[in-house]
């Protein structure tokens, strides 16, 4: 927000992940900012409380909430954001029978519509 407005209201999903955990404590640092952390579990959310100092609003558990209930909770975390920053909770890996591929076809011979293949590993795929 401008000089002397209200902070902006800036939604960070995945802000318990590596890079989300890093963009709410930047958000929260600056007073020109109200982070709202979205995060997959009230563990999640407890830990990056804790690390952080953020207040108890700043964080919303997803798994804490199930059916009308979680629309609810989205809707709340939602509400009045100025800003969203969508972040991938989950490490993709490289399938590796891709590599040869990719290798050969796109930078040997110009295929630029080979590409190369990741996975997730089980219980971690992006939310």
């Amino acid at each position: 927000g401008a000089a002397g407005a209200d902070p902006s209201v800036v939604v960070v999903t995945g802000a318990a992940g590596r890079t989300g955990q890093l963009v709410f404590e930047q958000l929260l640092a600056d007073p020109r900012y109200e982070p709202r952390g979205m995060v997959s579990s009230e563990a999640s959310a407890a830990k990056l409380r804790k690390k952080t100092g953020a207040p108890e609003s700043a964080v919303v558990a997803l798994d804490a909430v199930a059916g009308e209930g979680r629309d609810d909770a989205l809707r709340e975390a939602f509400a009045g954001a100025d800003a969203v920053v969508m972040l991938v909770s989950a490490v993709p890996q490289l399938k590796k029978r891709s590599l040869l591929p990719f290798l050969v076809r796109n930078k040997i011979l110009g295929d630029k519509k080979v590409r190369l293949g990741f996975r997730w590993k089980r219980g971690q795929t992006p939310q």
